[in-house]
């Protein structure tokens, strides 16, 4: 028996065997050069594939580093999940974010980054860590529309993003304990409300609420809805929504039915019921709900 060791990097990825049995010759110099040769081939595109999983790895630890847990905020409670493609091949450009300003309101991002690679993992966080920024500086009365015409010329000017789809949102509570929430859509899947007392529904926008780096140059509209006590608002991205075996319309009435059975449960439970129920697993999913304390 020969072995012939198989070396990347001076890393031992395996053995190479060759054996005689009975009356079969013993392996000779020709077929340990043999075998020698074509590591020599292999050693390249060997190389090549650990330098991309170091590359898959780091860009994961870079986008869990930004899925980082809600905050607590008063008057109100929080979850948030992010769920990987099956895949191993892929790394998705998903994110979600929370802050809470000093006078209270909160603020709650999702987006999505177009592309399953380094490249979309890198524009994810710049784009995440550059709206969270633009928020934080303009202050709580800056309205989201503003904020997102901020990131998109920050974005096209410094060549981050293609093309990526957003929601921010603002929420403030009010002496009723109520909340106001006002948004702007980039292009992306609209934020889902449950109500406490009534069917879910989807929080729509308009025609103008396009993609991010699309036609930075065409003004973005706001949306404002009141939030009652009890009332639950999920923002998602599509992977929840979107298989190849059926249409987004489809996705969001399974959505509607998923949520409106489980409306009851905690926060945390709901979402990974809802990304159990409804994903196939082929996308990346990152999930944010905002509850309001019933009364009392």
């Amino acid at each position: 028996m020969t072995l012939y060791p198989l070396v990347a990097e001076d890393i031992v990825l395996g053995y190479a065997v060759i054996s005689a049995n009975e009356d079969s010759p013993a392996p000779g110099p020709a077929d340990t050069e043999r075998l020698q040769r074509i590591f020599q081939f292999a050693e390249r595109p060997i190389r090549k594939a650990l330098d991309l999983q170091r590359a898959r790895r780091t860009a994961l630890r870079l986008q869990h580093a930004h899925l980082t847990s809600p905050p607590t905020v008063s008057g109100a409670s929080l979850a948030a999940c992010y769920e990987p493609a099956s895949s191993a091949n892929e790394i998705g450009g998903d994110w979600y974010d929370a802050v809470v300003h000093t006078d209270g309101t909160l603020v709650l991002d999702i987006g999505d980054v177009a592309g399953h690679d380094l490249t979309a993992a890198t524009a994810m966080g710049q784009l995440r860590s550059m709206l969270r920024g633009l928020a934080w500086n303009n202050g709580p009365e800056f309205l989201p529309s503003a904020v997102l015409t901020m990131l998109e010329n920050a974005a096209e000017g410094l060549d981050i993003a293609s093309f990526a789809t957003a929601v921010h949102s603002r929420l403030q509570r009010l002496p009723d304990g109520t909340w106001r929430m006002t948004w702007a859509n980039a292009g992306h899947p609209p934020p889902l409300l449950v109500p406490a007392r009534a069917e879910p529904y989807f929080l729509t926008g308009t025609d103008e609420d396009r993609p991010l780096c699309v036609d930075p140059g065409l003004p973005r509209t706001c949306h404002a809805h009141t939030l009652a006590p009890g009332d639950t608002l999920l923002l998602y991205t599509d992977g929840l929504i979107e298989t190849p075996t059926s249409s987004l319309d489809e996705g969001q009435h399974r959505l509607l039915t998923a949520a409106a059975r489980q409306r009851d449960e905690e926060l945390s439970a709901l979402l990974v019921s809802l990304q159990k129920s409804l994903s196939d697993n082929r996308d990346d999913i990152a999930l944010i709900a905002f509850r309001v304390d019933p009364p009392g």
